[in-house]
């Protein structure tokens, strides 16, 4: 391989990088699996179209078709947003596919999804049975989104700080002076309190 054809090669290899990265800085950055359909065509079109200047000579025309492409994938993103009907017509709509602990057969018919396929999402959600989802939904990228009934929910530490708050007020009104989460506790006559017993000493103590 000579020089001659070495040193255009690489300075179109490079041109071809730093043009890509930026055009694809342009059309956004969703991660491929947050993709809706336009984007991910657009994507694999400007990934193929670009590998083109470096077996032929075409370089400018290349660079313009993929400006093309990014363009209008931004006209149709801003469309969506305009006018809802061409967000359905292009991204789609979210699926729901479980409602209130009950898997809907005729969505999963819509989405072309099996039941296994759902037990399989929920599995890898942490989630033990279809019955503790209050509703769950197919998006238009493909994930998998859901809500757990109430019972099911995890706590949060607001609720967690709470807790600890309402704790505190139980341990001044019992005059306990140690820890409540011990499993068994003096009082100020030295009788052992449990905590199965605490909250009946509450209900009995007179304001």
């Amino acid at each position: 391989m000579s020089l001659s054809f070495s040193i255009p090669l690489i300075l179109k290899t490079i041109s071809t990088i730093i043009y890509g990265a930026l055009i694809l800085r342009i059309a956004g950055r969703k991660s491929l699996s947050q993709m809706t359909i336009p984007q991910t065509v657009v994507m694999l079109a400007v990934g193929t179209v670009l590998i083109e200047p470096l077996v032929g000579n075409q370089l400018i025309d290349t660079f313009i078709i993929v400006a093309v492409a990014v363009f209008t994938l931004i006209m149709i993103e801003f469309a969506e947003i305009k006018i809802p009907y061409f967000k359905k017509l292009f991204t789609g709509e979210p699926v729901i596919i479980i409602k209130d602990g009950e898997i809907n057969r005729e969505s999963l018919k819509r989405v072309r999804m099996t039941i296994q396929q759902v037990e399989m999402e929920l599995r890898q959600a942490s989630i033990g049975n279809a019955s503790e989802v209050k509703w769950a939904t197919l998006e238009p990228n493909g994930q998998f989104g859901y809500i757990l009934k109430d019972e099911f929910q995890h706590i949060s530490k607001k609720e967690y700080q709470h807790l600890l708050s309402r704790l505190s007020i139980i341990e001044k009104r019992l005059n306990i002076d140690h820890p409540i989460a011990n499993s068994s506790i003096l009082n100020d006559n030295n009788r052992t309190i449990t905590s199965e017993n605490i909250f009946e000493k509450i209900s009995n103590k007179p304001n």
